[in-house]
């Protein structure tokens, strides 16, 4: 079933692409326009809507707790809604048969990854912590609300792709029905302790196993205090709270491998067919190889920004952390991000070797990063890329995280049902935030005559750039203007040009 189908082209393609696995799709929509264009879509494409691909015009959280409630449960259910599926997750989970897969994609991303806590603790039921780690940790929460939705009907969750792509979420699930094991949620998840001063941070589960008298089974009871302080002990700073997140795998490597397999045992054919082919290889390939055990990942760049160190390649500061015994790997939720079993401290120790190697300019800011920095090197670091094992990606030639498509990736507009006037702006989908930028982008395009401010005269009959006039020559060349100011006028200088269409 796709429980929020729009114009139905999803449905046809999982009818005709998955054929003859597939016996029947429900491509339901709350308007009846939606309905009836995936009516027309369907027929347009060769289908039967009554035993194929089936129309539906309804609430999605009503007609799935319907179909629960005459016994019928759907093997697939996909959901993707404009902005959260947090509404329809309950009603979801009702529908679902055991062994059956979810799929659900999220488009709030700022609200998972804590650009909006408050929204994020209402909608999902977790605190999110807006760190580096932000678009793992959102991908987190959605699968710790999934769990939580699947244990209140005895069910539990068995995450087998679970990503942060571009601008949303997209996971895929398969969903169990014990009532045992749904008692053993809390396992699952963890609540977590971030510093706010650092990129340290310590995971707390939320319960622990104990044995039972008969020494058969286990019960689930509460974890005992957490073993950090209320500060870090890297570099002193506080501890911020968020949570409960999913704290187990986010992938299953033999799915991710099958999957592989599949599109590598023809692919010519399948090249053919996914235009985003490569997109999908690199992407599973660097899922398949992240390392397993390690929630969540440290993001390079903004640890040397904050030392002020000279930059060091990804690689060469994994090696870093391979010569001291630890694992290491990259994350597919950033580009600049590593994910490794080591603690803090051993990422510090690379950090400070790479520091004695090439000195910063100047101190850190950070009162914080200033201890951790004054620290010494406890271990003898290497960073000869050589140690490193050769990556799934480079044997196959794959891009890993390749270019978007176009400027301005991203969700446009919600739906209005509204027709859109031809000439009218908002014809090009961008949002008027995203216009005002590319206006804002055309304008800077202008620039100041050099020859002109220098001499006052350009000479150059060619010349395109903006010409200022004796009086704006002076004033840019005011010793008492400050930097700020000074800015500020050759902005307006600028920009007067442009809307006048000429030269100054």
């Amino acid at each position: 079933m796709e429980a929020l189908s729009a114009t139905g082209l999803r449905s046809i393609r999982y009818y005709n692409e998955i054929t003859p696995q597939v016996d029947q799709v429900v491509a339901n929509d709350l308007k009846p326009e939606a309905a009836e264009a995936i009516r027309i879509n369907v027929v347009r494409n060769g289908l039967d809507p009554e035993s194929q691909v089936i129309p539906s015009c309804g609430d999605a959280n009503i007609v799935m707790m319907q179909a629960a409630a005459a016994g019928e449960h759907y093997d697939v259910v996909d959901l993707d809604p404009y902005g959260s599926a947090a509404p329809f997750l309950n009603a979801t989970m009702m529908s679902v048969a055991d062994g059956g897969l979810l799929a659900v994609t999220c488009t709030d991303m700022a609200v998972l990854a804590g650009a909006r806590p408050e929204t994020c603790f209402s909608k999902y039921g977790s605190m999110p912590l807006h760190k580096r780690f932000c678009h793992e940790g959102g991908v987190r929460i959605l699968l710790a609300s999934l769990e939580r939705a699947a244990s209140l009907h005895k069910k539990y969750i068995e995450p087998l792709l679970s990503c942060s792509i571009d601008f949303y979420s997209r996971v895929f699930v398969r969903v169990h029905t014990s009532a045992a094991e749904s008692k053993r949620s809390a396992l699952r998840l963890s609540q977590l302790y971030a510093c706010g001063g650092c990129a340290a941070f310590h995971w707390q589960p939320l319960g622990r196993e104990k044995p039972a008298k008969s020494g058969k089974t286990t019960h689930v009871r509460g974890a005992y205090a957490p073993t950090v302080g209320s500060e870090c002990s890297e570099c002193g700073g506080r501890f911020q709270l968020g949570g409960p997140y999913w704290a187990g795998e986010l992938h299953s490597r033999p799915f991710v491998r099958r999957v592989l397999d599949t599109l590598e045992s023809d692919h010519e054919a399948y090249a053919a067919k996914f235009a985003t082919l490569p997109r999908m290889m690199g992407r599973l390939v660097v899922c398949h190889d992240e390392l397993e055990g390690s929630p969540l990942y440290y993001d390079l760049p903004s640890m040397l920004s904050a030392l002020n160190l000279t930059p060091v390649k990804k690689d060469e500061f994994m090696a870093g952390l391979v010569s001291l015994g630890y694992e290491v790997t990259e994350t597919h939720a950033s580009v600049s991000g590593f994910k490794t079993n080591a603690p803090a401290g051993a990422v510090y120790d690379v950090l400070r070797a790479w520091a004695a190697k090439f000195p910063p300019v100047r101190a850190p800011a950070s009162v914080e990063w200033q201890k951790i920095i004054a620290r010494e090197v406890n271990s003898k670091v290497s960073f000869d890329t050589s140690i490193l094992p050769k990556a799934s990606s480079q044997k196959r030639r794959l891009s890993k995280f390749p270019q978007n498509p176009e400027a301005f990736w991203g969700p446009k507009m919600r739906a209005t049902g509204q027709k859109r006037k031809p000439g009218d702006e908002s014809a090009t989908g961008l949002l008027p935030a995203q216009m005002e930028r590319q206006r804002s982008r055309q304008k800077r395009k202008a620039r100041m005559c050099r020859n002109m401010m220098d001499s006052g005269a350009c000479g150059d009959e060619a010349c395109t750039r903006v010409h200022p006039t004796p009086e704006q020559r002076a004033a840019i060349r005011d010793p008492e203007l400050s930097r700020k100011e000074k800015g500020a006028l050759l902005r307006s200088i600028l920009h007067k040009s442009e809307d006048d269409g000429g030269e100054e």
